[in-house]
């Protein structure tokens, strides 16, 4: 890939050891994490590696054709 990539994930805590192995400190990377325990749900983005841009930040997967393709929904073999 060239120039900085930026990776946003959900809360899950072994991401961050993974992304840092993957890629050192050569990532913008941010967490994305949703808090449904209230009335209104809250959405935290917290930056871990470098200077992510919290508008691009999202969990998200936008597009839905390879979406499909890989979490096992399609009917071919």
């Amino acid at each position: 890939m060239a120039g900085r990539v930026q990776l946003t994930t959900d809360g899950y805590g072994g991401y961050l050891t993974a992304v840092r192995e993957a890629f050192g400190y050569k990532i913008d990377y941010a967490q994305l994490v949703k808090d449904c325990e209230t009335d209104l749900p809250r959405i935290y983005k917290t930056r871990y590696i470098g200077n992510p841009d919290p508008s691009l930040g999202s969990t998200r997967m936008r597009m839905r054709r390879v979406a499909r393709k890989t979490t096992g929904y399609s009917r071919k073999v």
